[in-house]
């Protein structure tokens, strides 16, 4: 069993580097907006994107997956011996803090980009299979639809290589359930607006109006 100083290291650890709250940041300091009170309200690289710019959502993206690779490469130093099982919860304590972040009053974004770079570094052909959502987002126009196909097929390709060939044991398992479970319900508003038609598509701009001035009382 790994060292238990490795486990109270690198959970609270992940959860929070996963917690910072890099798209908040960047939105005020690239456009003065709140990117929770715009767009979807999300404050992952998508949302960020559409309420501050290119710029400002690319570096979002940045930021957020450099969270899941730093807090897997965290639990990789810091374990005694192999650590499947020790990565598996590492990333899945990222994903917890980037969703549900304490920074920021628990709320927080999706959890793809950090949940994909954390599959990365533990199966760089799982991440891979995440690009098959590429074409889906970019045919629906829905970012959404493409985040869910894509990280569910990653995920199921890191279960296969778990599976079939043993690789990373259930740990990576642990984490292939988790991470598909965390996804989906994370999307869930989104799917119920896609099917409704009111699911916000590439390209498409939004409302970035300041809210009303409260009127003057009267003296």
């Amino acid at each position: 069993m790994n060292d238990p100083w490795g486990w109270i290291i690198a959970i609270p650890a992940a959860y929070v580097l996963g917690a910072i709250p890099f798209g908040v940041i960047i939105s005020r300091l690239f456009s003065g907006v709140d990117v929770r009170s715009t767009g979807s309200g999300g404050v992952g690289a998508t949302n960020v994107m559409r309420t501050s710019g290119v710029k400002a959502g690319t570096l979002a993206l940045i930021l957020d997956g450099t969270k899941g690779a730093v807090a897997i490469g965290i639990a990789k130093i810091v374990a005694d011996g192999p650590t499947p099982e020790l990565e598996a919860i590492a990333g899945l304590a990222a994903m917890a803090g980037h969703n549900w972040s304490v920074f920021i009053g628990f709320r927080g974004g999706k959890g793809v980009t950090i949940g994909w770079a954390a599959l990365g570094v533990m199966s760089p052909w799982a991440a891979l299979a995440t690009l098959v959502g590429a074409p889906v987002a970019g045919v629906s126009r829905y970012v959404s639809l493409g985040s869910i196909i894509g990280a569910s097929a990653g995920l199921m390709l890191l279960a296969v290589q778990v599976l079939a060939f043993d690789y990373g044991g259930n740990g990576y398992l642990i984490y292939a359930a988790g991470g598909t479970a965390l996804i989906l319900w994370r999307h869930v508003p989104n799917m119920g607006r896609i099917i409704r038609g009111e699911e916000n598509k590439i390209g498409q701009r939004v409302d970035l109006r300041p809210p009303p001035t409260p009127p003057t009382p009267s003296t």
